[in-house]
């Protein structure tokens, strides 16, 4: 963390470690293997979101970790059989909301390789979740091909890289809008205010 006083570490079991450096004891951790790699800081850095191991009889979730151990979760498993996180959720900018690419399935044994992506975004105090009708053929693996407005009201996803030409799509979240960019086959990968 910003402080360096506390670490995130995946202990022999693959489990989420919160380790207070001073004290050196265990804060908390994860209970169930995740792959530290796979998740990002908030932006103010007290804050930590890594989505959970993913198997075929476990739904995925999004474990919200802070630095005094509080632990949120996602309940995905209440809704659907199958669910998988993508990699690297993308925070907006105030720290408020996630955004992340999400699989979706009421079959068990889903092939992940065959679903569609769903854009999904979280509000980080309540869980409440929003999933949005935006299912791109393939869109870029990471939270990267996320881009989010300064006011965190918009954001820009990159989507079809599995063709030559991206197709970066424009998303309201406030509004519920959706509108194509031509950015002739470019990735857009900031945003200026």
């Amino acid at each position: 963390d910003p402080t360096l006083k506390l670490v995130l570490y995946n202990d022999k079991d693959e489990k989420l470690v919160l380790w207070d450096t001073v004290t050196q004891k265990e804060i908390i951790s994860l209970p169930s293997p995740t792959d530290l790699t796979k998740g990002t800081w908030s932006p103010d850095g007290k804050e930590f979101a890594v989505p959970s191991h993913s198997s075929i009889d476990s739904p995925e979730e999004l474990f919200i970790i802070d630095m005094n151990g509080k632990v949120k979760i996602t309940s995905f498993n209440q809704q659907f059989s199958f669910t998988n996180v993508s990699a690297r959720p993308s925070w907006s900018p105030d720290g408020h909301h996630i955004a992340f690419w999400l699989q979706v399935s009421n079959d068990v044994n889903a092939d992940p390789k065959t679903l569609r992506q769903w854009l999904t975004v979280i509000d980080t105090a309540t869980l409440d979740t929003q999933i949005y009708c935006l299912s791109p053929n393939k869109p870029p693996t990471g939270g990267g091909s996320i881009v989010w407005s300064p006011s965190g009201t918009q954001l820009i996803v990159n989507t079809d890289t599995s063709s030559e030409e991206v197709k970066p799509i424009l998303v309201n979240l406030k509004l519920l809008t959706q509108s194509k960019i031509n950015t002739h086959g470019l990735w857009v990968t900031d945003w200026m205010a």
